[in-house]
């Protein structure tokens, strides 16, 4: 089958939604099937980043358009920059060939939309793979109005994409039920979690460790936030427990990774003269086993209105490299399921100071102990959420030929 996958990132980008992208893309061009990918020409993370227009990756076929970026942090300019992305996306559609499946993620928003509207050609089937949601998450962060323009712009948007797709596929239960309130029926949805990456993502010891170090981390203690600080992530309780423990010189706390709330942690180390922070960009993912293995408790954090809106991928790294970690969360969530059931996890509410930092202290005391309940389980969860059993799945539903979904009416639009 001739496969066409459409996002804002790929290969070589270190974000997570690329490492997502690339891992199903080149299990099914390694599986037979011709497999094109049209994505940014620009990094995601520093969008002066540039790659290649064509490249060929692992019998991937990468497509890069290069869209104007205009450098800023006001929200316009931003929306600006989808625009300018999505209307490079619709050119390169618009003169496509027809592809058996078009699959789109959801970066920048609205590319979906274009995907299903311009880069549809009769007899083509349309699979939705939902990363995160929108408009639910700029109401959520507070980008937008819930009966705003923009809101319910995004929101008809959603609505007829979900419509005329042929598969839909989600990340969580949460998520699923946000799409089924939409009027989606439930055989057009699919759930497929995110994955471990056990191939390259293995447990470094302390000793051997050359991250550690590196950054002068050989003999402390290290609590590590490795991933997107967007706004769904907020940081606060991690950020004052920061302040309270800096007398322990022993303790360090990592922030590696990119986002809105980056500035945050920069802002409030440089308040309180915070040594004990560290602020490190995106590893490689080359580099991902020695920088997530350098975490002796590893932290995830999410709004609780953020539940059923994304998922934190992150916690499948930390899975992977067998470390202690504590959601700062809802534990009435998908993601508080996989902390309650995993030995190791903890979860704390947001601003309960004083039951975090219990955590981190009681997590340095037993880190041995803790560790070798974490490694006697990594085979079961190896299968539960190991990459080669997730990409059984994807290829299961991505290589199945859908009914049609309805066609367009003039009510549609």
């Amino acid at each position: 089958m001739k496969f066409l996958f459409v996002n804002q990132t790929f290969y070589p980008d270190p974000s997570a939604t690329a490492q997502y992208l690339t891992d199903v893309a080149v299990e099914l061009a390694e599986s037979g099937h011709d497999v094109t990918v049209l994505t940014s020409a620009r990094g995601y993370v520093d969008p002066y980043d540039s790659y290649e227009s064509e490249q060929e990756f692992h019998r991937v076929k990468i497509k890069r358009v290069w869209a104007p970026y205009i450098k800023s942090k006001l929200r316009f300019f931003r929306f600006i920059n989808a625009v300018s992305l999505n209307f490079s996306f619709a050119l390169w559609l618009l003169f496509a060939p027809r592809f058996d499946k078009v699959v789109a993620l959801t970066s920048p928003p609205l590319v979906a939309f274009v995907a299903r509207f311009i880069g549809w050609r009769p007899n083509t089937n349309f699979v939705y793979w939902i990363m995160d949601l929108n408009p639910d998450q700029a109401i959520a962060a507070k980008w937008m109005r819930k009966n705003g323009i923009a809101a319910r712009t995004l929101e008809w948007a959603l609505k007829l994409v979900l419509r005329q797709s042929d598969q839909v596929i989600v990340l969580d239960e949460s998520m699923k039920e946000r799409i089924r309130s939409r009027g989606v029926p439930e055989d057009k949805i699919s759930i497929l979690s995110l994955w471990m990456d056990n191939e390259r993502l293995k447990p470094i010891s302390r000793e051997d460790n050359p991250f550690r170090e590196k950054y002068d981390l050989e003999d402390k203690f290290v609590v590590m936030y490795s991933g997107n600080m967007s706004l769904c992530h907020p940081l606060d309780t991690i950020l004052d427990a920061a302040r309270l423990m800096r007398p322990d010189s022993n303790l360090k706390f990592v922030f590696i990774g990119a986002g809105e709330r980056l500035r945050e942690v920069e802002a409030y180390r440089k308040k309180y003269k915070l040594e004990n922070i560290i602020c490190l960009p995106h590893q490689p993912r080359s580099e991902l086993k020695y920088s997530l293995s350098a975490g002796d408790l590893h932290v995830v954090t999410l709004g609780e209105e953020f539940v059923g809106v994304v998922h934190p991928s992150k916690v499948y790294g930390i899975l992977a490299v067998e470390r202690p970690a504590v959601l700062i969360g809802p534990s009435k969530s998908p993601i508080g399921r996989v902390f309650q059931e995993h030995p190791g996890m903890r979860q704390v509410d947001h601003g309960d100071l004083s039951t975090l930092i219990s955590t981190i202290e009681e997590t340095r005391n037993a880190i041995e102990s803790l560790e070798s309940e974490i490694h006697a389980r990594a085979e079961t969860t190896a299968k539960e959420f190991g990459k080669e059993q997730r990409m059984k799945e994807f290829l299961s539903i991505l290589c199945t030929k859908p009914t049609k979904p309805d066609k367009p009416s003039a009510n549609d639009f």
